[in-house]
């Protein structure tokens, strides 16, 4: 868990993926043995899940009586998500 935005500001406008549409920016370090290390986002921007409805929908009876696990929620675009000061999850891959 990192805040988007402080990647940004410590490596730069990350990489665009080549991941397909779960993946809307990535990072690629390669260390002192050649092992390469990706670091991307998954899954959390609206380039994954589509465009984002009106507001008014998120909050439909229906959509609040689910968990909130379970809600539908509306998803940053890829500019907002690398702005976020929030902590997000991401993975890393690594080479063997």
């Amino acid at each position: 868990m990192i805040p988007p935005a402080l990647l940004k500001k410590a490596f730069g406008t990350p990489d665009e993926a080549n991941l397909g549409f779960a993946v809307s920016g990535l990072f690629t370090f390669e260390d002192s043995n050649l092992d390469v290390f990706q670091l991307h986002d998954y899954k959390q921007t609206d380039f994954y899940h589509g465009v984002n409805r009106p507001t008014e929908f998120y909050y439909t009876l229906k959509n609040m009586k689910r968990a909130q696990r379970r809600r539908v929620k509306s998803w940053p675009s890829i500019e907002e998500f690398w702005a976020l000061e929030e902590p997000k999850p991401f993975r890393l891959l690594a080479s063997a």
